[in-house]
C-alpha cells in the first residue's frame, strides 16, 4: 500500500470534474465509496465488490454527519 494506513477503508464521495475526470463505467457519479489504495496518482476504489481507479480530482472528503 502507498498512502498512510489510516486512509484504508475510509469511506469518500466520487464526482466527475467538469474538464477534468469522469466517471468509469459502472461507478455512478456522486456515489459513496471505500479507498483500497493510491498507486501512480490514482486512487483504487470499491463499489459494489468492484475496483475503480479514479484521479484524485474526483475524490471528495465526507463530512462529518453523512
Amino acid at each position: 500500500m502507498n498512502f498512510a494506513p489510516a486512509l484504508r477503508g475510509k469511506i469518500v464521495q466520487v464526482k466527475s470534474v467538469i474538464g477534468g475526470c469522469s466517471m468509469p463505467e459502472g461507478l455512478p457519479d456522486g456515489a459513496h465509496v471505500k479507498l483500497v489504495d493510491f498507486r501512480h496518482g490514482m486512487f483504487e476504489v470499491e463499489f459494489e465488490g468492484v475496483l475503480h481507479k479514479l484521479e484524485p480530482s474526483c475524490v471528495q472528503e465526507i463530512t462529518a454527519g453523512i
